[in-house]
């Protein structure tokens, strides 16, 4: 059974990382609509795959992203040097208190990173404060019930759960204004127990 999980969730990784998130994202972004000297933030980058994602649909002018897995920042700068990225930039932070400006970048991205952390509502409020007014928040979370199916016992389990309500009361609450809200079903197999969203800074 370890085994069973140990490459579940290698291939959870494998599919979030370079296929659905390729083909999933392109389709997520045509949502919105940014200038080319915009500056954008990752919370969460990871291995850094969706930064190149992010750069080469976007060409922002300028491109962070941050993770507070020292080991993901490092596989993130090989992954800058392996796609002539040079002025990306990557950092460790953690999400719950980022270290930057208020009101500092024009899109803010997330990609199922919040249900990892305990205190997700912190990450919404940053999110928000760092957000410039009229700056867009773009995410994909999985939904508390995603994790009550048979196949979620496989996968890394999280730090936090939260409903499709809850999630869009905190967003209300910190001047995020849905303009696209789309329920998925995981891998198009199960119900619809993820979310994408797009919000604008009010």
């Amino acid at each position: 059974m370890d085994n069973l999980k140990s490459t579940v969730v290698k291939f959870n990784n494998l599919i979030f990382g370079r296929v659905i998130q390729k083909i999933g994202l392109h389709g997520l972004f045509s949502k919105i609509s940014l200038p080319r000297n915009s500056s954008f933030l990752e919370i969460g980058c990871n291995d850094g795959y969706s930064l190149r994602i992010i750069k080469e649909f976007f060409v922002p002018e300028i491109l962070v992203g941050v993770d507070i897995d020292e080991l993901a920042i490092e596989k993130a700068k090989r992954e800058i040097i392996k796609s002539n990225l040079d002025d990306v930039k990557v950092k460790v932070a953690d999400a719950r208190s980022l270290p930057f400006k208020n009101k500092k970048f024009d899109g803010v991205f997330m990609f199922a990173t919040l249900h990892h952390i305990s205190e997700w509502q912190k990450v919404i409020k940053e999110a928000a404060r760092v957000l410039k007014k009229g700056g867009y928040f773009i995410f994909k979370e999985p939904l508390a019930k995603f994790y009550n199916l048979p196949l979620a016992r496989y996968f890394d389990q999280p730090s936090s759960l939260f409903s499709e309500g809850e999630l869009k009361k905190e967003l209300k609450r910190n001047n995020l204004e849905i303009s696209h809200w789309n329920l998925r079903g995981f891998y198009k197999f199960f119900l619809k127990a993820s979310i994408e969203g797009v919000c604008k800074k009010m």
